[in-house]
């Protein structure tokens, strides 16, 4: 006997004749409210009241059994799923009861040795076998029990919000199984019905690259979504998932996510990935992303970007973060950033720097600008950091300083520095 599904979206409480239609007719009810999050009906149910009574519970678990339609979840459940959804009249209400009680009525008078339905092939020797089924074997535990190509290819041929319901209900290895064996944009649709914490469980079994292609069928939105609901999700997993989807993927689904969760992940990129991903993210989450990395890896990252978006993320940076990852590059490469960086940052990260990076920086400034950078310094610092300067760019930068800071920053060199500095203005003047 073939069964018939219906396609309409809408659900139908009257229908549900077992324990696998009723999480079937659930699962319908939250798509059509609007497909909230497991965890958003969580959050609801603990908003409501049972009569005059105590709080309903929902967790997600329990939610998410519900829709699988395995197993008979409470009552007190189903009225808390149905309520959580936003049905809220008493009369509709009954109805989700009044089909929880022919599920459970079903379940209890079913005889476990009684057969629902019966297989005929040839075998080896010719001989017509048979194989059967338990009374109440949905069609979903159909779907597992076939072959998985043809599994397969009777899921394909369903409509999207059946095939996503069977893949809810069946076991996420079989499940698993039957998706990789699917053209991947119709396995994608069918994940995109499905709830968030279902999707990753069907996921996990099956290999990362075979994940990121899953993936790439659906927007960087829907993914981060996705990313978002895998708190019960080992971390590496993610990671190897994310680190095997194609680089602009990467960059624009971590755009996406909550700026702590695009830390985590960044720091498994490497190379093109990580340049893409903080050349996508708007500066501030840049640095986020920057400050989960360990030192040396933020600095190779910064490398590979444009020197306008690396100047652009070292500018909403904090000061000593900046000298920390700058001081891992070349002091040609430091003095060529902190010289584009607006004064007031520079001022402030100079002090931080190495000697070598610092004495870069400020032979790269202009005279002018290396003047205006030197007077925001303690007087005893902008001496110590001239002093170590060639002596002609040491006095480049103290011809544009007024009488009076040029006397100061002379006053705190060492004599012997100052007295040679003496020396070259006289022999200048004589020329």
């Amino acid at each position: 006997m073939t069964e018939t599904l219906t396609s309409s979206l809408e659900p139908q409480p009257e229908a549900v004749n077992t324990v696998s239609d009723l999480g079937q007719q659930l699962r319908r009810l939250r798509v059509w409210m609007g497909r909230p999050s497991l965890r958003a009906l969580e959050d609801e149910a603990k908003k409501l009241r049972k009569g005059e009574g105590s709080f309903l519970s929902l967790p997600r678990s329990t939610a998410a059994d519900a829709e699988r339609g395995r197993h008979l979840p409470r009552l007190e459940s189903v009225e808390a799923f149905v309520r959580a959804c936003g049905v809220s009249d008493p009369a509709e209400v009954e109805r989700w009861k009044m089909a929880w009680r022919r599920a459970a009525t079903q379940m209890s008078s079913a005889p476990s040795a009684a057969t629902a339905s019966t297989r005929t092939h040839s075998g080896s020797n010719g001989n017509d076998q048979s194989r059967t089924a338990p009374a109440g074997f949905s069609t979903a535990e159909r779907l597992a029990a076939m072959p998985v190509r043809a599994a397969a290819d009777a899921l394909t041929n369903m409509p999207v919000l059946d095939a996503a319901m069977m893949l809810a209900a069946m076991d996420s290895t079989a499940a698993a199984r039957r998706l990789r064996a699917m053209p991947t944009d119709k396995a994608a649709a069918m994940l995109a019905e499905m709830d968030e914490s279902l999707v990753l469980q069907r996921l996990q079994p099956l290999e990362p690259s075979a994940v990121a292609t899953l993936l790439s069928h659906m927007s960087p939105q829907r993914v981060a979504e996705l990313l978002t609901e895998s708190h019960d999700i080992s971390p590496e997993w993610v990671s190897t998932v994310v680190a095997a989807m194609p680089t602009d993927q990467a960059a624009a689904v971590l755009n996406e996510l909550p700026a702590q969760q695009a830390a985590a992940l960044s720091v498994i990129l490497l190379g093109e990935q990580a340049a893409a991903a903080l050349s996508e993210l708007p500066a501030p989450e840049a640095v986020a992303v920057l400050s989960a990395m360990p030192t040396d890896q933020a600095a190779m990252a910064l490398t590979e970007l444009s020197a306008q978006r690396a100047i652009a993320i070292l500018a909403v940076m904090p000061h000593r973060q900046a000298a920390a990852v700058l001081a891992k590059l070349p002091a040609q490469q430091t003095a060529i950033l902190v010289s584009a960086l607006p004064t007031e940052q520079a001022v402030a990260v100079l002090p931080d720097l190495p000697a070598e990076q610092a004495m870069a920086v400020l032979a790269k400034l202009p005279a002018p600008r290396a003047m205006a950078v030197l007077k925001e310094l303690p007087t005893e610092q902008a001496a110590t950091l001239l002093s170590e300067l060639p002596t002609q760019r040491t006095m480049a930068v103290l011809a544009v300083m007024s009488t009076e800071q040029a006397a100061a920053v002379l006053g705190q060199m060492p004599a012997e520095t100052r007295e040679h500095i003496r020396e070259e203005l006289r022999a200048h003047q004589r020329h």
